[in-house]
């Protein structure tokens, strides 16, 4: 009898820790949802337009423990992408769900070079990096940070 309980118990443990991690990444249409509920660092991978994998990486800054469930609250968020030959990362300052800066840009050519790269804040919803890439041809880079609502999104 004991056993049929341990047994069960591992089986629900397992199903409910697969679930968890499956609703918190979220990719639509090239874009991903941070979930607000999970929090912390969560990861994503997906492909560009030609199949390349891409990996994005959302991180909150541990700094403010006011953190609230139904808003993105006063914190600070890394946002990463990773593409082919070249990765970057910002953070965005966010408060009243709203961003208020967009800063601390790190962008990196492992291959080619950028010819040119900026990172602003387009809104008080949304912030963009863009960058030209040249790794044989030119081609336009970016990475967008958008808040909806209570959502965090990032393509």
């Amino acid at each position: 009898m004991k056993k049929i309980y341990l047994l069960l118990a591992a089986i629900i443990a397992v199903v409910s820790l697969g679930t968890f991690t499956a609703s918190a990444n979220t990719v639509s249409q090239g874009q991903i949802t941070y979930n607000l509920k999970q929090g912390g660092t969560q990861v994503f991978e997906t492909a560009d337009t030609q199949n390349n994998p891409i990996e994005y990486v959302v991180s909150e800054d541990k700094d403010d423990f006011t953190s609230s469930l139904i808003r993105l609250s006063n914190k600070n968020y890394t946002i990463t992408k990773k593409g082919i030959g070249w990765h970057v990362s910002y953070k965005i300052k966010v408060s009243g769900n709203s961003i208020k800066q967009a800063f601390g840009l790190n962008a990196v050519a492992t291959k080619g070079s950028f010819k040119s790269s900026l990172l602003a804040k387009i809104s008080n919803k949304k912030a963009q990096w863009r960058a030209k890439y040249k790794f044989g041809l030119v081609t336009t880079v970016s990475c967008t940070a958008k808040i909806s609502g209570t959502k965090l999104y990032v393509s």
